[in-house]
């Protein structure tokens, strides 16, 4: 297993935030994750967290979380009769790494592209 969740993960250049890099379920859950104070929650908290914003079932957020721990961008322990999971990076890190790969991988295909579009998006930035 990755331990970013990112190998061979697809990149969406279209959607919003981090649509760009996981599923759309996938995004919200890990969304929710990071917004809980508690580092480490149960399925129940996050799909209680997701439902008033979307319509999704419990069994499909249980097997959503897996799939995230078996890409490693989730850990998972058993406490007592529950599941209880944790980010394995916090947002930063996650998609600091994501955008290291990304980039990483255009220079490696496109170096001299890639390059002169990040020099004009430098140079449009600059104030």
């Amino acid at each position: 297993m990755s331990s970013n969740g990112l190998d061979g993960g697809a990149f969406h250049p279209g959607r919003p935030g981090l649509k760009k890099l996981l599923g759309d379920l996938e995004a919200d859950i890990m969304q929710a994750v990071w917004n809980r104070s508690a580092s480490k929650v149960t399925v129940r908290e996050i799909h209680d967290d997701l439902v008033p914003v979307r319509k999704v079932a419990y069994t499909t957020v249980m097997t959503v979380m897996g799939n995230l721990a078996n890409k490693g961008i989730l850990l998972v322990e058993r406490q007592e009769k529950a599941h209880v999971y944790q980010a394995s990076q916090s947002y930063e890190a996650f998609t600091s790494t994501a955008v290291s790969r990304i980039v990483n991988e255009l220079l490696r295909d496109f170096a001299d592209p890639a390059l002169a579009c990040f020099t004009r998006a430098i140079e449009e930035r600059r104030p």
